[in-house]
């Protein structure tokens, strides 16, 4: 489990390196610290076609395996937009990244996660990994800009779709580690994001079919003051489902879409629970219902089974949407007794269990144009940020 999930970390990050090629660094850049793992930083300058270079080649630190249970959560609700980020434990940084308006882009704001710990009280691009400086602007995963545009990505397992074209050979490539900032510099709607991702190469720049077996790709929650859509590319076509308001971690525009999935519970608590987000503090209240680090902290109603598809039971069994039902009662007292997440895991970093957790959460005042950001470090402390 160990070799998986750093591999599967590896790949995340990795998805948005294909082919970089050494760029200038742009001066005066610098992260300073908020918090313990809390950076924050301001890019007036960046190259967003960093990471959109043909390449080919395999991932080779990648292993695929049965996966741990876990995934990132996103719902909106009227005004609001909330986030989870879920990934397995780590000891790792987030960056608050600020885009000021220019060259025809609009000003946002979104995060990072590093993948990895940041140190010290300034950082200076100088002291920085040359590609993780170039990466933290162009890969957030969620953001918010200047006209209220959101967008947010979340993880789907791509077990039997596949990415191999792209979704339009030859027009302009966008890498889809990429899409959340593609859209907050260049979208002053949900619906012109989407007509501009339809108009883009919409990819992963590498032979991803050819490269592991068992795929990771993105899907994105995209909303405004007006629409909500959810975008999927599947079969290397781009798919936009609008009015569709939650989004977790299997394709909604696929028939059978959940087979290699999981999110089904977080979904529907979601969905039951969603009256809960009449404010900011009340949408970030609903969002801790589906934190995975307090599934054991609360009753059995919001434990997340399907996040057991992939993996495999005590007796060999693959956890599948048609078998997972003989297998429920079992996987959660499992859950309860060896997935608990002490707080001494949380305090050593140590995690035998291979458990995910909720890193941040984020909630979206699409009218404010704001963004308020919480860590699982000290989920009460609550930072704004603003668009601007």
């Amino acid at each position: 489990m160990k070799k998986f999930v750093t591999g599967l970390l590896t790949l995340i990050l990795t998805l948005t390196m294909a082919g970089c090629a050494a760029t200038e660094k742009t001066a005066d850049v610098i992260f300073t610290k908020v918090a313990e793992n809390l950076y924050e930083v301001t890019y007036n300058d960046y190259d967003p076609d960093y990471a959109a270079q043909e390449r080919t080649g395999g991932l080779s630190e990648f292993t695929s395996g049965s996966a741990a249970p876990g995934g990132c959560s996103a719902i909106r609700v009227g005004n609001y937009v909330g986030r989870n980020l879920d990934l397995p434990y780590g000891d790792f940084s987030e960056v608050i990244v600020h885009v000021p308006a220019a060259n025809g882009r609009y000003a946002s704001v979104g995060s990072f996660c590093t993948l990895q710990k940041l140190t010290g009280e300034h950082i200076s691009e100088n002291e920085m990994n040359e590609t993780l400086f170039h990466l933290i602007p162009i890969s957030i995963c969620d953001g918010i800009n200047e006209k209220g545009v959101v967008c947010e990505m979340n993880v789907v397992p791509a077990m039997d779709i596949g990415m191999t074209t792209g979704t339009n050979p030859g027009k302009p490539v966008v890498n889809m580690g990429n899409v959340v900032r593609f859209v907050l510099d260049n979208a002053a709607s949900a619906k012109e994001a989407v007509e501009l991702l339809e108009a883009r190469n919409l990819c992963i720049p590498w032979d991803w079919a050819g490269s592991v077996s068992a795929g990771w790709e993105f899907h994105y929650l995209i909303a405004d003051a007006a629409d909500t859509y959810v975008v999927e590319v599947i079969n290397n076509k781009l798919t936009a489902l609008k009015n569709e308001e939650i989004l977790t971690n299997y394709y909604l525009g696929l028939e059978n879409g959940t087979e290699n999935g999981m999110g089904i519970e977080r979904r529907e608590t979601l969905h039951q629970n969603r009256e809960m987000a009449d404010s900011v503090d009340g949408m970030a209240r609903l969002m801790q219902l589906v934190y995975w680090t307090k599934v054991n902290d609360t009753n059995a109603e919001n434990y997340c089974y399907s996040d057991h598809f992939g993996t495999t039971a005590p007796d060999g069994t693959v956890i599948t949407k048609s078998n997972y039902e003989n297998y429920k009662n079992e996987l959660l007292n499992a859950g309860k007794t060896d997935g608990e997440l002490t707080a001494e895991m949380l305090k050593t970093g140590e995690n035998p269990y291979g458990l995910w957790i909720t890193l941040h959460t984020c909630v979206f005042d699409i009218q404010a144009r704001s963004m308020q950001f919480s860590m699982h470090e000290n989920p009460e402390v609550v930072y704004t940020y603003a668009a601007k």
